[in-house]
């Protein structure tokens, strides 16, 4: 094979896998956080000296942009290309092809020519990484952050310089990327005293958030990265301690839901002394989490009416997290000829999920995005013969086929469930012209953003005068404020629309247990039958056939969708 046929034999099934999942992404209707990126988005392109001074809806009411979580670099780019929802699609794919190069080329250096396209294929086709593009920061992140493993893993001055460029983006798309300037500078620390003169590459990063910190003080007058909240200074330090407890077992679940890939390992596990041992303690735990899932779940209000089989995933999704952690750990001690990068990737691996673990609201797929090159590359370095060898291949095509057909047929079902509000939102804004209503809506995410272009008004709690005969249109799934106290009284249910699922909408990324954009009394994704989405219409001062009593319940759906713990994605 001539080197231009070996360079096309791997540039043309990356390109395949690119054009794979962005096609699940392009022109998909805006979800989830794309609604408060865009207006972000709009707002710098107005005001590009001042962008964390203007206010953006997406809590109570409108607030300041610079109570919200993330820097900036990815809304500029947004910005400069509209901002529209397609051209931020755009970006996205740009980002995706950068994250599939750059991990193509850590893999190479780091495992081998071995897997070069299958690895990086798994990775991008998964279900962690396909239904979680959206206009979200996580994707974008992924590309800079295997920009770095890229860099790290060169044995080279070049490489770790492209290393600190990329942790310098990286770190002004959104703040978890600061892990990666300890891991900088425990790889230049490892490279031996003549190297350590290298550590002004962290002048680098650590230069350009000073830089972002000067310019958030001239722009509003405050340093963004040291005001952010910290969730768990609400708590005691009993209650901090269980609630980091409980989303370590949750980080852990979501792990192991995302990462398809262990089951090719068992072949190569099949011939270790303990392996008996170990599948049988694994069986066993699954059934004993299945059982004392169904007894909790009898206690706890949100979890009532689980069945086995969710508990069984929940069980099983644990105990699979459990194995790719054990796995990583036993990978790294075989690693004989490359301990300086393989130690580097494992502290990153355990910095990252402390990180998650303990600072961030809650746990959702796109947290466990990150560590997921980390994990792969690691295991692949370790047991590649292995993987590749005759007998594995059946595993291997097995975890091939269940990554891919996860990571598109969720892909496909939150594509389908996001355009359910853009249909919805057309449908009432035309319904308001056409009666000559005022029509508000309620709620965030992407139906902010169809239904706000469709027409309909914002209804803010405190703010919005309702006036006799009004209708409020809420979906049941989106995060969204309360009810004003006094609006409450007036206002009557007066239509439910359901949506049914169609075959597509079966595996899901999100019920009314929430999941995958935030894993808390549900799971990371599901099989699930119930109505994809709950549309319901409220009329102000005037009763229904439906009276009141839904009222109750649509209460305690404001205290689902508003605690912390529980609260899908906060930017």
């Amino acid at each position: 094979m001539t080197a231009v046929d070996s360079k096309r034999a791997i540039i043309v099934p990356l390109a395949l896998v690119w054009l794979a999942f962005t096609f699940v992404n392009l022109g998909k209707a805006a979800h989830v956080d794309d609604a408060a990126h865009l207006e972000i988005a709009r707002w710098i392109a107005a005001h590009p000296l001042h962008p964390m001074s203007g206010l953006v809806d997406w809590s109570d009411g409108p607030a300041p942009i610079h109570q919200l979580n993330q820097p900036h670099l990815f809304f500029y780019l947004l910005a400069l290309v509209g901002p529209s929802l397609i051209g931020a699609q755009l970006v996205v794919a740009a980002f995706g092809a950068l994250g599939l190069a750059s991990f193509h080329a850590w893999w190479r250096r780091y495992v081998g020519p071995q897997g070069e396209v299958l690895g990086p294929a798994l990775l991008f086709l998964g279900p962690a990484y396909v239904p979680g593009q959206n206009v979200m920061t996580d994707a974008p992140l992924l590309a800079l952050w295997c920009a770095f493993g890229a860099g790290l893993v060169a044995r080279s001055t070049r490489g770790l310089v492209l290393a600190a460029v990329a942790c310098a983006a990286a770190c002004l798309v959104k703040y978890t990327s600061l892990v990666l300037l300890p891991i900088l500078a425990l790889d230049v620390v490892l490279r031996g005293r003549d190297a350590r003169r290298l550590l002004l590459v962290l002048l680098i990063p650590i230069g350009t958030l000073a830089a972002w910190s000067l310019f958030n003080l001239y722009d509003y007058g405050g340093v963004h990265l040291v005001g952010r909240p910290i969730e768990s200074a609400r708590f005691s330090a009993l209650e901090a301690a269980g609630i980091t407890f409980g989303r370590g077992a949750l980080w852990i679940l979501t792990l192991g839901a995302v990462s398809p890939f262990v089951i090719a390992m068992i072949p190569a596990l099949r011939d270790e002394p303990r392996w008996r041992r170990a599948a049988l303690i694994s069986a066993i735990a699954i059934v004993v989490l299945t059982v004392a899932t169904q007894l909790i779940a009898a206690h706890v209000p949100p979890m009532r009416g689980e069945t086995i089989a969710h508990s069984a995933a929940r069980a099983v999704f644990f105990v699979a997290g459990i194995a790719v952690i054990a796995l990583v750990v036993r990978s790294a001690r075989i690693v004989e000829d490359e301990t300086r990068v393989t130690t580097v990737l494992v502290v990153w691996l355990a910095l990252t999920a402390l990180f998650v673990i303990v600072l961030s609201p809650f746990v959702a797929v796109r947290h466990l995005l990150l560590v997921l090159p980390i994990a792969m590359t690691v295991i692949a370095r370790a047991h590649l013969t292995a993987l590749t060898s005759i007998a594995a291949r059946p595993f291997l095509n097995a975890a091939v086929g269940l990554t891919v057909a996860l990571g598109m047929l969720l892909g496909i079902s939150d594509r389908r469930w996001a355009e359910r509000y853009r249909e919805v939102a057309a449908r009432e804004g035309d319904a308001s012209v056409a009666s000559g209503l005022r029509t508000f809506f309620v709620g965030h995410w992407g139906w902010q953003w169809h239904a706000a272009r469709a027409g309909l008004e914002p209804y803010v709690p405190g703010r919005t005068e309702l006036r006799s005969g009004d209708r409020i249109i809420r979906p049941w799934l989106v995060d969204q404020p309360a009810w004003d106290e006094r609006d409450a009284p007036r206002l009557h249910l007066a239509h439910v629309e359901e949506i049914a699922p169609a075959p597509l909408d079966w595996l899901r990324t999100t019920t009314d247990r929430l999941g995958y954009y935030s894993v808390w009394h549900g799971l990371p994704f599901t099989i699930s039958n119930a109505p994809v989405e709950r549309f319901e219409t409220w009329i102000v001062d005037r009763a229904t056939s439906l009276q009141r009593e839904p009222l109750e319940a649509s209460q305690a759906s404001d205290s689902r969708t508003r605690s912390s713990e529980q609260r899908a994605p906060r930017l």
